[in-house]
């Protein structure tokens, strides 16, 4: 496969999903699977944009990320609410019954942020930006503006592209030391979703070799995710208004993400280690050390 054919193909599936996703919106414009899905579509695009930046036109790679990014941080809140307001319901479920009925305040507030954040991604969908946004995309995966010196087989960019990628996860996790900030964990999971993405973009070329790869950055990738999940629903817990009965149930809610945030941060160098266990596989040995 020639480098203008795979990057034609990478940039295609996501566009073409995100168009489908966007349809599904339109008839049902509440489901949070259908958010969830245009979500990853942005974040696989602007990913991709960013690790196969080498392989084409700068500027014009960089312009459209930089389209995403305001569509991408609106499906965020989309989803993040979304997936609050689904762990305090999980959450709620474990407690003792006569206390859930104490939780309908702090649910009630949840859902009010969901609505909101659901009402700011209609108005985004309805701005022509956004409509000139897709048609931009569309024009892209067509026919991506690859750089001059982008030449030859694609499977010829895997090391040196997938190199780079890995390289920026190792140096996440060296920052962490040995107690690491929430944040500096989040930074690794952002690193791993990049390199994840990369490796499925890849699998065409490489193989099997990537899937596998994937699948243990995917294995760190959900460890660190159910850590920030958790830590995300903590704090909103934390800054609630005081209220005897809402913060008696946030209470016990904040003390059962604190276990999950304990259990996440005993797996996660487990999983880096599988990670790191396979880094050589296909990025080049200046990369992986």
């Amino acid at each position: 496969m020639r480098v203008d054919e795979f990057v034609r193909a990478t940039l295609s599936g996501s566009v073409a999903h995100l168009v489908a996703c966007d349809r599904q919106y339109e008839s049902d414009n509440s489901d949070p699977e259908v958010v969830h899905q245009m979500r990853v579509c942005v974040r696989r695009l602007r990913s991709a944009l960013r690790t196969l930046a080498p392989a084409l036109d700068r500027r014009w790679a960089q312009g459209l990320r930089d389209q995403l990014r305001g569509v991408s941080d609106e499906l965020s809140a989309a989803r993040d609410a979304d997936v609050m307001l689904q762990r305090a319901r999980s959450r709620i479920a474990q407690i003792d019954p006569v206390d859930r009925l104490r939780s309908s305040e702090l649910l009630a507030v949840l859902t009010a942020r969901r609505g909101d954040t659901y009402a700011r991604v209609a108005r985004m969908r309805r701005e022509p930006s956004y409509a000139a946004l897709l048609k931009d995309l569309a024009a892209a995966a067509e026919h991506p503006a690859i750089g001059a010196q982008a030449q030859g087989r694609a499977r010829d960019l895997a090391a040196p592209l997938l190199g780079a990628t890995y390289k920026r996860l190792r140096k996440r996790v060296r920052h962490c030391g040995r107690h690491p900030a929430d944040s500096q964990l989040h930074a690794v999971r952002i690193a791993a979703k990049h390199l994840r993405y990369a490796l499925e973009a890849f699998e065409c070329v490489c193989g099997k070799t990537a899937r596998r790869w994937a699948g243990c950055v995917e294995r760190l990738q959900n460890v660190l995710g159910e850590e920030h999940d958790a830590v995300v629903l903590s704090r909103f817990l934390h800054e609630l208004p005081a209220d005897a009965a809402t913060s008696f149930v946030a209470g016990e809610l904040a003390t059962l993400e604190s276990r999950t945030v304990e259990r996440a941060r005993s797996r996660w160098r487990r999983a880096w280690r599988g990670v790191k266990g396979r880094g050589g596989k296909i990025a080049n040995k200046r990369s992986t050390g």
